[in-house]
């Protein structure tokens, strides 16, 4: 009865990785191997996005005018310098 029930497990957390890069098989086949512990957590830490960077994106532009770099948090239309568009 417990290996049926080890098995289920195996099964879901093979479920849980189906649309992953190795896909169901592969995880089912891991999840067996090692533990489906073991394997659920790697399936969770393996889904988080760490690059992600909190920073606000910023829009960078050089006037054509003055050839002053600028930058900012918005898109420049004008150039803080000689005030021309950018």
């Amino acid at each position: 009865m417990l290996i049926v029930a080890y098995f289920v497990v195996c099964f879901m957390v093979g479920l849980v990785g189906r649309r992953r890069r190795i896909g169901f098989s592969g995880y089912f086949l891991l999840s067996i191997l090692l533990t489906p512990i073991i394997t659920l957590l790697f399936i969770i830490l393996s889904s988080l996005d760490f690059s992600r960077s909190t920073r606000p994106q910023t829009y960078s532009a050089v006037c054509k005018h003055c050839e002053k770099e600028t930058q900012a948090l918005t898109k420049i239309h004008y150039c803080p310098g000689c005030g021309r568009s950018v």
